[in-house]
């Protein structure tokens, strides 16, 4: 088995919603540019 893939599914899960959250602020904040130009 993947060892990256053994991590990812070992990790805690709050740190999957940090992430998921970091994509949405990523997401808004591109959003964000695109109606700015």
């Amino acid at each position: 088995m993947n060892p990256s893939l053994m991590g990812i599914s070992i990790e805690p899960a709050h740190k999957l919603k940090i992430d998921q959250n970091k994509l949405q602020n990523c997401r808004s904040n591109i959003l964000n540019l695109v109606n700015v130009l």
